[in-house]
């Protein structure tokens, strides 16, 4: 096989893989010398012929007997065994592999298969850098490989949910939603990758993009993610940071200490922020301020201990430590990735208003608001406690300040909107919740009040109603993440 016939096989062998594998026993049964062992053996794989290590154990006994010819099928060879690698979690492994395959594009001279194969070797490296917490490194390399524009559908969508990843975790909830919805609005179906990086996207760009109760199903969906091999330590990263916003504490603790020891990099530390959230939410305060003193912060701040120490003196009413906390962050300035910059203003204005400084307060308020209009994103309000929000919120309206966002928030999320139903729930019905919370059954709620069980029954079912929820848990997993029980 020469190399102008490897090119059109390898994007065959991902996006259409048991054609490949089709036209190959056909050629050996019409008796034809077999060749492209390495593409038909990746095409088995794709195809779920063969399992990684199977797969693996036939391209470097392939390579060993001389079966690879020409600097195309070379980088060819190298890639797929990058994949695989990747997929059985040997990722430094892949690492070497994509590096010699990136020097070896020099040698392929015929133009559009060199561009081809240079986006091909872009995303893996991409995908490698993605899985090791090399944010940067990841974002630039698939950022260049989409703009190429020659990739396989497959290996397009791969790169596009990576991007909106990388994108979501420097600051741009638009741009990210934007590069999750070429994924989500292919008309093929995504592969393995693409199937796991968009689940992940989307629960990180859940706050922007739609109302609590479809959270919940997307959060069921991935809760025992069957994702492939080398997303799933992410995946259920991904899933603990939800719960955590979810206020399910103990759940999140759970899932970030099934994969403590699998994420490198920038996931390390996420991680950690999420487990020092958690631990101080649940009082374990030295545990959370350990956690909190690994996280470095960039220069950009993407990732930053002090907003999350901030909200948490917030919540204390501890006002001279948020100044302490929000000092360092505002020495950053304009160089924050915008959501960072918004949570900080919206934080600062909370502060403000509970000193009285009204006017202050207000300025703080509309930056962020203006700001978050700019990035059509709402999830930096939610850093101080509820009463906050609606307290700004109504002072901003009252100003004309981002009206339009503050009528989209009121009508398509559900914090803002079970806020409102919580200021509609009689005293009694607050109390019931309350209650339940804090982990009361109906019969244990009945001695608690001096009720009768079926005036409890009723109040139950009022108290779901209001809320949308059809059960006890979910009445309390809505109430939690609205910030409407403790």
């Amino acid at each position: 096989m020469d190399d102008f016939s490897a090119i059109p096989l390898w994007a065959a062998a991902r996006t259409q893989p048991s054609l490949v594998i089709n036209a190959a026993r056909e050629s050996a049964s019409d008796g034809d010398p077999e060749d492209a062992e390495v593409i038909r053996a990746y095409a088995s794989f794709r195809a779920g012929e063969s399992t990684a290590s199977a797969t693996l154990l036939t391209l470097d006994l392939a390579n060993e007997s001389g079966g690879v010819h020409g600097p195309a099928e070379t980088i060819i060879a190298r890639l797929a065994r990058s994949q695989l690698c990747r997929t059985l979690g040997r990722t430094e492994e892949a690492a070497s592999e994509v590096a010699a395959a990136r020097v070896q594009l020099a040698a392929v001279r015929h133009p559009p298969h060199r561009i081809a194969l240079t986006a091909d070797v872009f995303v893996e490296d991409g995908l490698i850098n993605l899985l090791r917490g090399n944010l940067s490194a990841a974002h630039d390399t698939l950022l260049a490989a989409t703009d190429l524009g020659v990739l396989a559908h497959t290996t397009e969508q791969t790169a596009w949910a990576a991007l909106a990843i990388t994108t979501y975790v420097y600051g741009d909830p638009i741009e990210a939603d934007a590069c999750l919805r070429r994924v989500e609005d292919h008309e093929s179906a995504p592969g393995a990758d693409a199937t796991a990086l968009r689940d992940i996207a989307a629960l990180l760009l859940s706050p922007e993009r739609g109302p609590s109760a479809e959270f919940y199903t997307l959060a069921r969906a991935v809760d025992a993610p069957k994702a492939s091999p080398p997303w799933v330590a992410l995946t259920i990263a991904t899933h603990g940071y939800f719960m955590a916003r979810e206020t399910l504490l103990s759940e999140a603790l759970e899932q970030m200490q099934r994969v403590a020891a699998d994420l490198q990099g920038y996931w390390a530390e996420w991680a950690d922020m999420i487990r020092a959230f958690v631990h101080m939410r649940l009082g374990g305060v030295e545990s959370g301020w350990e956690y909190l003193a690994r996280i470095r912060s960039d220069d950009r701040h993407a990732l930053c201990p002090y907003r999350e120490i901030a909200a948490l003196r917030l919540r204390l009413n501890d006002l001279p430590g948020v100044d302490a906390a929000l000092s360092a962050c505002e020495l950053v300035g304009d160089r924050h990735v915008p959501r960072s910059r918004m949570g900080i203003q919206w934080l600062r204005a909370a502060v403000e208003l509970r000193r009285g400084r009204l006017a202050e307060s207000d300025i703080h308020a509309d930056v962020a608001l203006l700001t978050m209009a700019r990035n059509d994103t709402t999830g930096p309000m939610y850093f101080p406690p509820i009463e906050d929000i609606r307290a700004l919120t109504a002072r901003a309206r009252v100003r004309g300040t981002a009206v339009a966002l503050l009528d989209r928030v009121a009508a398509t999320d559900d914090r803002s909107r079970l806020v409102q139903t919580f200021i509609a729930l009689t005293p009694r019905e607050r109390d019931v919740l309350t209650l339940l919370c804090a982990g009361a059954s109906g019969d244990q709620i009945a001695d608690e009040l001096v009720l009768s069980r079926n005036t409890i029954k009723t109040h139950l079912r009022r108290v779901y109603r209001k809320l949308g929820a059809s059960s006890a848990q979910e009445a309390v997993r809505i109430a939690r993440w609205m910030g409407l029980a403790a």
